[in-house]
């Protein structure tokens, strides 16, 4: 394994790729949720929220013309695969199924598509970024475009709504239970707003946030000559070292220095550093501008 030996390289890298994305991409006015907290749940009337599954695909953007990243990326789909999706902007997932995130972006990172493997993509719409109406009726015209349009891989995610919190953690366990990532609950009264918003809510079996990695250090034992833990960087510039979750494979070749990660946590230790984090993935989706988001 090469080990980072430069801390000058260390300390710009991550400073670096975002200036280099800054002038090479407009981000997309994306919407992104806040994290529910159970300790607020009373304070929200569930009955006004529509609940949908958190899908764990890639964020596509359909501008009316050009599919994009959420870093505002063009992604090389097969023309056919978008001629048809119409002239309104469309937010949304590209998806497969359950537990096939590493095979989506990796689909959705090729520079020449493959017809066969975009028969296996669908886009699923969960918004409207420019209709001036609320959620509740962006719902309704969410579902005349896709009968409209009629294109096969052209989804609506569904929209359900509860009565009581506690339907709403029932339905929660159900999509766990299918693999699922966790819930999104959207206002009914809410306008599409750019940025981290408080209508949006996201509701998950397990935390899990982005982090840059800063520096590798090698392992010990069965992991010499490998990484053994690595040093990220996350949003509020805390940094920590994780040491656990990573295959064998990962070990060898592990993520690169200022490359995004998401990792899964449990809470927060008396110093403010996240309880228990363990590596999950590579976002090839985000890179260091869009990863702290």
């Amino acid at each position: 394994m090469k080990h980072s030996t430069f801390p000058i390289v260390r300390l710009f890298t991550p400073l670096f790729i975002l200036l280099l994305h800054s002038l090479l991409y407009a981000n997309p006015p994306l919407q992104h949720g806040s994290n529910f907290l159970e300790a607020h749940e009373d304070a929200i009337n569930i009955k006004h929220y529509y609940i949908s599954e958190k899908l764990d695909g890639v964020r596509g953007y359909w501008t009316g013309k050009q599919l994009l990243t959420r870093q505002g990326k063009l992604i090389p789909a097969p023309d056919w695969f978008t001629e048809n999706f119409g002239p309104i902007p469309l937010d949304g997932e590209l998806w497969i199924d359950h537990d096939q995130f590493e095979r989506i972006s990796g689909i959705v990172r090729t520079e020449a598509p493959s017809d066969h493997d975009w028969r296996e993509v669908q886009l699923v719409i969960f918004d409207l970024p420019n209709y001036p109406g609320p959620f509740n009726e962006r719902v309704v015209k969410m579902r005349e475009i896709v009968t409209e349009q009629d294109v096969p891989w052209l989804k609506k995610i569904p929209q359900i709504q509860v009565n009581t919190i506690d339907e709403m953690h029932q339905y929660h366990q159900e999509i766990i239970q299918k693999r699922g990532k966790g819930l999104m609950l959207h206002h009914q009264d809410a306008y599409y707003h750019s940025g981290r918003v408080n209508h949006l809510l996201k509701v998950k079996e397990h935390h899990d946030a982005e982090g840059i990695v800063i520096e590798h250090f090698e392992g010990k034992g069965k992991f010499k000559g490998m990484l053994g833990s690595m040093l990220i960087e996350i949003k509020n510039g805390t940094q920590f070292k994780i040491g656990s979750g990573f295959t064998h494979e990962e070990r060898e070749n592990p993520p690169k220095i200022g490359e995004c990660i998401t990792f899964q946590y449990n809470g927060y230790t008396n110093n403010d550093i996240p309880r228990f984090a363990r590596f999950l993935r590579i976002r090839h989706d985000r890179d260091g501008e869009t990863c702290l988001e």
